[in-house]
């Protein structure tokens, strides 16, 4: 499984396109058709955000977090790379220059296809990422949750353990288990009784 934080390592690659016009290898179409023909770029991010959703649930730390704002900023500016070509490539398939020449009619009409297709999936992802933010805080509340039924069980326990305690460590003058040879012992069988009954109703409560 690939590490969210790890950068994006698909290329882009316009010698897959050595058909179609000539164009500068910077350009966004270019980096739109690798993007989507190669499903390099794609298949990767979905996998690293895969990734980062089992971690959510299973490992929350904030570090966590930070590679999910990470992931929604990288998707916020694919978003604003590819969507502005969407109306620029679907003018220039309409024949609204004079530029443009019937052979590469075919190339813009993928190229506007490959386009829909890449911002259709990055607000996918964009909306996956949005829903991870309660995931997280969801395993952290849980987690809390866990931790706080423990010591609440443990508070519990120690309830009639403290009120033994208190009861005989009062030290009244006439108190006939103080002068009592196995006093000591009989009050921590008791309270280790207490405590085992305790433990044992809370397992069959299913509480613990």
């Amino acid at each position: 499984m690939p590490d969210p934080a790890s950068p994006n390592p698909c290329p882009t690659s316009p010698e897959a396109h050595a058909g179609a016009p000539a164009v500068a290898a910077d350009e966004p179409l270019v980096h739109v058709i690798a993007y989507s023909d190669e499903g390099c770029d794609e298949q990767k991010i979905g996998d690293r955000i895969d990734y980062l959703e089992e971690e959510l649930v299973a490992n929350p730390k904030p570090e966590k977090l930070d590679l999910m704002h990470g992931l929604k900023r990288e998707m916020l500016f694919l978003r604003n790379s590819v969507w502005p070509l969407r109306e620029v490539i679907g003018s220039l398939e309409r024949g609204e220059s004079r530029l443009i020449q019937p052979a590469t009619e075919v190339y813009l009409r993928d190229v506007h296809d490959h386009t829909i297709q890449v911002i259709e999936t990055i607000e996918t992802y964009r909306d996956m990422l949005s829903g991870m933010l309660d995931i997280y805080l969801s395993s952290v509340s849980n987690r809390l949750n866990e931790v706080m039924k423990v010591l609440t069980v443990i508070s519990t326990i120690f309830m009639p353990l403290t009120f033994i305690a208190g009861v005989y460590g009062m030290n009244f003058r006439h108190m006939p288990e103080i002068g009592w040879r196995w006093g000591y012992a009989v009050v921590w069988g008791v309270m280790l009784l207490v405590a085992l009954l305790m433990l044992h109703y809370f397992r069959r409560r299913k509480w613990l």
